[in-house]
């Protein structure tokens, strides 16, 4: 790893395991907003899961985890966009499963990735108030500090 961009953040205090998981949670949702946006603008992107899962599968020998089966039945019949799109941005536990086993890996440059990575930490807290009615905790900083 290049020391030189990435610093280990200061050492977190102690929280609850929900606070990580809700963090992890927020990007991946950001993440894959981020996905669908560039599929919205470019339907052939999709190929890119297409291929991404008949490459794992060659790499595993045809077996493949039971978490992928369901993106196969769906590119085999030719679901449409519209409603993978729905279903990957859920904010329900259907969408949160999918959106940790989705095959479009490569979508993203590193760029579009680390911008989430980077995003301002006040403004997660005030969507996660206002989407819930609670305050974010203050003692979950960010996972990492990145120098530009």
């Amino acid at each position: 790893m290049n020391t030189d961009t990435v610093q280990t953040a200061r050492p977190r205090p102690k929280v609850e395991t929900h606070q990580h998981w809700h963090e992890a949670d927020r990007r991946a949702l950001a993440l894959m907003r981020l996905i669908v946006e560039k599929i919205d603008a470019d339907p052939s992107l999709l190929q890119i899961g297409v291929e991404n899962m008949k490459r794992w599968r060659e790499q595993r020998d045809g077996y493949q985890p039971p978490c992928l089966d369901q993106w196969d039945e769906w590119f085999a019949r030719g679901e449409p966009w519209e409603r993978i799109r729905a279903r990957l941005l859920q904010d329900a536990d259907e969408g949160q499963r999918l959106r940790k086993s989705h095959p479009f890996a490569g979508v993203l440059t590193d760029e579009e990735r680390e911008s989430v990575y980077d995003f301002d930490c006040e403004q997660v807290r005030r969507e996660y108030t206002a989407r819930t009615g609670r305050h974010w905790p203050d003692s979950a900083p960010p996972l990492a500090v990145r120098q530009r």
